[in-house]
């Protein structure tokens, strides 16, 4: 499985508790979404590795 990063992830000191909640949950369900992205992706190349996805498609999956 593909593990996601997020880098430089920056929440304001002064920002209210609610807003800090709100940024987290957004945040987390962004990656839960590319995590299911992802795990698409490599369940469709594993099944259809060269009818589907372009070469360049391919390249830059592997190597983001």
């Amino acid at each position: 499985m593909t593990t996601i990063y997020i880098q430089n992830l920056k929440i304001m000191q002064s920002a209210a508790g609610g807003d800090v909640d709100r940024a987290l949950s957004s945040i987390r369900a962004r990656a839960d979404h590319l995590r299911h992205t992802v795990a698409r992706l490599e369940h469709n190349l594993a099944w259809n590795p060269a009818s589907t996805w372009s070469k360049r498609t391919i390249f830059l999956y592997r190597h983001s």
